[in-house]
């Protein structure tokens, strides 16, 4: 998600950062939410394993 914000940043089109475009933004939003709900998942698989009886 990093090297994608970075790239955004640094790759123009027609003289503006692309990172300035809503749907660049969009689909970086979309990358940090998934991001999030997978680290949720694992940490609740592994608080779940370490639970278990």
């Amino acid at each position: 998600l990093d090297i994608a914000a970075e790239y955004a940043r640094k790759r123009f089109q027609f003289g503006k950062p692309i990172i300035s475009f809503q749907a660049i933004q969009h689909k970086l939003a979309d990358m940090a939410t998934r991001t999030e709900t997978a680290r949720a998942l694992i940490y609740a698989g592994a608080r779940y394993l370490d639970t278990d009886p």
